[in-house]
This record gives C-alpha cells, sequence and structure tokens, in this order.
C-alpha cells in the first residue's frame, strides 16, 4: 500500500501521533466512565471549542496563502468563515459549560451554528465545481447508496418522530431541529463527491480526512436532534454509552480529523516539490498552445482538443506525463 508522502513529514507525523493519542484517551475514559457522567460531559466538551478555532486558524492561513483565482478563494474564504462561526458557537457552550451549567436549547450558539452551513456549502461546491475528474459509475452507485441511506435514517429517527410529535411550545426548537439535519445532509453529499474524488497522493490523504470528518460530525448532529427532542441525551447521572459514544466521541473525533487534514494542507501548500519528468521536447508550432490537467502522481486526466491535431493522438487520459 502506498503511503501519501506526507506521512512522512516529521511534523506532520508528530502532531498525528498526539491526535491519535488524544483520540485514545478519549475512547478509553468514556469507556471506563472515569470520573463519573457529570466530568464526561464537561470532557467531552472541553476540547471542542479550541479545535474548531485551531481550525479556523489554519484556513485563515491557506486562504492568505492561494492564488487570486476565485474558485480557490472562495473555497478557502466560506471554509475559513463557516467554521469561524461555529468556533464562536463553541466558545459560547464552553463558557455555559465552564460556568457549571448546559447550554440551553436554543441559545445564541444556535444562530451561529446554522449560519455556518451557508459559507461552508458554498465553499465545499466551488471545491467540487473545479475537479476535472469525473467519478466512476461504481463510485457515483457508491455515494448515492451512501447518501440514501443516511437520509433514510435522518427520515425514520428525526424527521418522522419530530413531525408526529410537533409542540407549539417549541415552535424554535422545532425548526432547528429541521434545519440542522438538512444542512448536514446538504454538506454530506458534498463531501462524498469528494471522499471518492481524492483517492490517492498527498492532497488526497488531506482532503479524505475532511470529508471523514464531516460525515462523523453529521451523524453524531442527528443522533443529537433525535436525543435532545426526546429528552435522552446524558439522561442517566453516570452519561449512558448512547449519548457517550453515539453523539460526544464521534463529534470530538470529527473536530481532531478535520484539524489534521487542515494541517496537512496546510504543509503541502507551504512547500514546492520539483517534478522530475524525463521526457523529451516536442516541437509544436509557435501558434500552438496545449492544455494538460493532472493528478499529484502526474497522471493525465485532462488534455485540451487540439491535442489530436498537434501532435496525432486522440486522447492520452490516464498516462503519465512522461509518457505523454
Amino acid at each position: 500500500m502506498d503511503v501519501p508522502h506526507i506521512f512522512s513529514n516529521r511534523q506532520f507525523r508528530g502532531v498525528a501521533i498526539a491526535a491519535a493519542l488524544f483520540t485514545l484517551i478519549l475512547v478509553v475514559m468514556n469507556l471506563f466512565v472515569i470520573g463519573g457522567g457529570e466530568f464526561l460531559g464537561t470532557f467531552n466538551t472541553i476540547a471542542d471549542a479550541p479545535l474548531a478555532a485551531a481550525i479556523t486558524l489554519f484556513l485563515g492561513f491557506i486562504w492568505s496563502k492561494v492564488d487570486a483565482e476565485k474558485r480557490h478563494r472562495t473555497l478557502w474564504a466560506g471554509l475559513a468563515i463557516g467554521f469561524g462561526m461555529w468556533a464562536v458557537a463553541e466558545a459560547i457552550t464552553l463558557f455555559y459549560t465552564l460556568a457549571g451549567g448546559e447550554a440551553p436549547y436554543p441559545s445564541a450558539a444556535d444562530f451561529f451554528w446554522v449560519l455556518g452551513y451557508i459559507p461552508l456549502g458554498i465553499g465545499l461546491m466551488a471545491r467540487v465545481r473545479a475537479i476535472h475528474i469525473q467519478p466512476t459509475r461504481m463510485q457515483i452507485q457508491l455515494i448515492r447508496g451512501t447518501f440514501l441511506f443516511i437520509t433514510l435514517l435522518a427520515v425514520i429517527f428525526v424527521f418522522v418522530p419530530i413531525v408526529q410529535d410537533f409542540d407549539p411550545e417549541r415552535i424554535v426548537e422545532f425548526f432547528l431541529n429541521l434545519l440542522y439535519p438538512l444542512g448536514d445532509l446538504f454538506l454530506t453529499l458534498i463531501v462524498l463527491r469528494l471522499f471518492f474524488t481524492y483517492e490517492k497522493g498527498n492532497y488526497g490523504a488531506g482532503w479524505r480526512f475532511l470529508a471523514v470528518g464531516f460525515l462523523l460530525m453529521t451523524i453524531s448532529d442527528l443522533l443529537y436532534t433525535y436525543a435532545t427532542w426526546y429528552g435522552v441525551y446524558y439522561a442517566e447521572p453516570q452519561g449512558d454509552a448512547f449519548s457517550r459514544f453515539g453523539i460526544d466521541v464521534p463529534y470530538t473525533l470529527s473536530y481532531v480529523l478535520i484539524f489534521l487534514s487542515l494541517y496537512a494542507l496546510r504543509i503541502l501548500l507551504s512547500q514546492s516539490y520539483p517534478v522530475e519528468l524525463g521526457i523529451e521536447p516536442k516541437r509544436v508550432p509557435t501558434y500552438g498552445h496545449v492544455i494538460l490537467s493532472t493528478k499529484n502522481d502526474n497522471t493525465v486526466i485532462y488534455n485540451s482538443p487540439n491535442f489530436r491535431r498537434l501532435f496525432e493522438v486522440e486522447s492520452v487520459k490516464g498516462k503519465p506525463v512522461a509518457e505523454v
């Protein structure tokens, strides 16, 4: 199995090991209910705000490093603004937690969480539109199947129960419980497309971490919506396994994976690697311009229509640049 070059980077490897140790501590503490349910409720929440803030800082750095091309600026600007809003929401939740209570629902944090979906969706859609690679038929089926499965779970366990138990006195909570899963499903569809697009290479590793992180967050959010509506979130003093491993742990791990993905992309954007092609020069008319788009491993994924006229070759898609 080919290991992406980013894992050979000492700086990234150190952060990845630290993230793995944090994940191990998080799982062990929740598995054995160390400190009791009330302590775990605080412990599981306290890391989310710093992680969201760190993610926002990394996104701001990447945004400042990308070129002025509109689609790239839209991607990183959307992610930076969206996660910035979520970082504010996490900070508000952390304030209530450290004050010895639980954040009310709805609260000011929900305003920032809901608004955050908009720039995040715009940014991720810009990334999808900028990709030249089209998913294979098998990948399309996997994307559809996974999305339909998650949507079915949302309909059965979130939308239908909430609509059936509609309470006019909880109207704001009712609409929030509909907006959150709708926003999650929208982002899920986009990240599934990105997950199956980036399969190999350094940038592929970063984007797949990001996609898995969003998927974990979606699952956690859907279960949290269900649990809060029925009042079963941390209903037991010791904290039930459903609340811990169905909601809290996946939610924190989603931030860890997204943080790792952006840390990797930050390193990659700060470095430049020489490309050794080893190809013979070919004579091209002075008026000729040929466009080739390649993946990170220098495999051609697109050639301009005039390639055939200049080189008498229909297409070089799928070939290494060195063989073109």
